[in-house]
């Protein structure tokens, strides 16, 4: 069974500001037990803290935005660097010159994006993410393009760019393919804390927090009616709050993002019991 994670972006304050707004969405007939399942992710995480304090349960990682607009760039960057090398369908219309003057720099500027990708932690927004594998795969499959044609044009481009150039464009190109590659296993995998543990270590316990409160995300359900509800009280209520913010937790409903805030230690067990009893 695949159990996801959800980080909830933003200041403590700004979360705590939605949070108050979804607790009065949980409906009278499901507020005792729904309280009481939220409520033992909180304490679950609490025991957890307690009895292993060097344990994360959200594993340091870069900010989403930096790190999509890190992949981004760099899938151009190599983009860029292999298709200029394509011949033209008149060859008079390029200069094979220009085209290494091009395809080398910006090739390397891919390749050092994505090492520093490949080695860098990936946020929960990038796992397991269909847009992130296929700007990867987009990614290599342009590297193996510009390598075939780097070997068909290999005269005619170390002709124009000479060989220094030619050949850093390989190490390079190989660089950026591999680098994609760890980079695609990387993304493909569980976050920390989904991962099935290794026995004896906390990571049991960690994975049963995190299925605690995917449960309880998905426990409650809601419609189009409650949805637009939703929508309608988060730009009434929480104008002040950042888009960002806004955007998630529209995205995950009122119901998930309480339980996400108790899996990420927002609120404390007794603290959000009397929330969600005082509605």
């Amino acid at each position: 069974m695949i159990v996801r994670e959800v980080i909830l972006v933003g200041e403590s304050e700004q979360i705590t500001a939605i949070l108050a707004l979804a607790v009065r969405r949980v409906p009278d007939v499901d507020r005792a037990g729904w309280s009481t399942q939220v409520c033992g992710v909180a304490n679950k995480r609490a025991k957890m803290a307690v009895s292993h304090p060097r344990t994360s349960l959200t594993p340091a990682a870069p900010r989403s935005i930096v790190w999509w607009t890190a992949l981004v760039v760099g899938v151009a960057a190599v983009f860029a660097g292999a298709t200029v090398l394509l011949p033209p369908r008149n060859e008079g219309n390029q200069d094979p010159a220009l085209a290494m003057a091009v395809a080398a720099p910006t090739m390397i500027v891919g390749a050092i994006i994505h090492l520093f990708l490949a080695v860098t932690a990936v946020p929960a927004a990038g796992r397991r993410s269909a847009p992130a594998v296929t700007c990867v795969v987009i990614a290599a499959t342009a590297a193996i393009a510009g390598a075939v044609f780097a070997l068909l044009r290999r005269e005619t481009l170390l002709g124009a760019g000479g060989a220094p150039a030619y050949v850093l464009w390989w190490v390079a190109a190989v660089s950026a393919f591999v680098s994609l590659c760890f980079l695609g296993i990387r993304i493909s995998e569980f976050s920390p804390a989904t991962r099935p543990p290794r026995s004896g270590d906390s990571g049991e316990q960690a994975r049963d927090v995190v299925a605690s409160a995917d449960r309880a995300a998905d426990q409650l359900r809601y419609g189009a009616a409650e949805r637009r509800a939703w929508r309608e009280i988060l730009a009434r209520d929480a104008a002040s709050v950042s888009h960002t913010v806004q955007a998630q937790a529209e995205r995950l409903g009122p119901f998930a993002y309480v339980a996400w805030a108790a899996y990420c230690g927002h609120v404390d067990a007794p603290e959000l019991e009397e929330m969600i009893r005082r509605g």
